[in-house]
């Protein structure tokens, strides 16, 4: 697989086919999710003396069973892996990968590679599925934080702007935030080290912008207006720098303008 420098995926496609280049870490082992079609795949690379003696093997990521193997029964896309290749978020629209999964929606799951786990985590207080879709999960290096999109009002109470929003989970607290952005939230991607969220928003005039939030403030800024769609691409480590890619050439001379911010709440 051909990775960036924090252990993200960035294969090429030509022709609608996937063509996968492997570039070895060198140091433990790595883990990486592609997506083909309707299932969620890993490949593992064993850490082991000799980079000429490296092998890979493929693993099933979008599976049900804790443990065990369930075959998912809807397709599964859009995974992200953790720095060690642990945890895997993807999106799917499988109703048996966890018991219970009945909204009739895409939703999102974390799979524990190594306990051989999947849990639901676009879930409701009451351990119910949200009542609307979830897509586009990120997850920071260590595995502790999931950023994804939601369009799921239940998710997190008082959540009546009845737009798209961006939910942060945090694994070892066991809780969901949502981000409370000025309109649609979407395509969120985390920072390494979980610090920093950037994503895109639309306000009810339909200007867009990148947006930042701020974990250690909840903080919420507006960084630069978009003309046309914009996505943000993996923030660095450090959360200290937003690269997105976008059509519109108007980018170019927006480099000094001001962001809007606003407190949490």
């Amino acid at each position: 697989l051909r990775v960036d420098p924090y252990g993200r995926q960035n294969p090429s496609a030509i022709g609608g086919v996937l063509v996968v280049v492997s570039r070895f870490r060198p140091f433990g082992c790595a883990l990486i999710a592609v997506s083909f079609v309707a299932s969620v795949l890993a490949v593992v690379v064993a850490p082991v003396e000799s980079a000429s003696a490296q092998t890979s093997i493929a693993e099933r990521i979008s599976v049900g069973g804790s443990p065990g193997i369930v075959e998912a029964n809807g397709p599964s896309s859009r995974p992200e892996a953790s720095a060690d290749g642990r945890f895997v978020v993807f999106t799917s629209d499988a109703t048996n990968l966890v018991s219970g999964d009945d909204n009739d929606a895409a939703d999102v799951f974390l799979r524990d590679v190594a306990n051989g786990t999947t849990s639901l985590v676009s879930v409701a207080s009451d351990g119910t599925p949200g009542n609307g879709r979830s897509a586009a999960a990120d997850i920071s290096a260590d595995g502790r934080y999931v950023v994804f999109e939601s369009d799921a009002d239940d998710l997190v109470v008082g959540d009546d702007n009845g737009v798209s929003d961006v939910i942060v989970f945090d694994r070892d607290a066991g809780t969901l935030t949502r981000i409370e952005a000025d309109g649609v939230s979407r395509g969120p991607r985390i920072a390494g080290d979980g610090s920093v969220v950037a994503f895109w928003t639309q306000t009810s005039d339909f200007r867009r912008f990148v947006t930042v939030w701020e974990r250690s403030t909840g903080v919420v800024t507006e960084l630069v207006p978009i003309e046309s769609f914009g996505v943000p691409l993996p923030v660095p480590p450090a959360g200290d720098r937003v690269v997105w890619s976008s059509p519109t050439a108007a980018l170019l001379s927006v480099a000094d303008v001001p962001g809007r911010s606003r407190g949490p709440g």
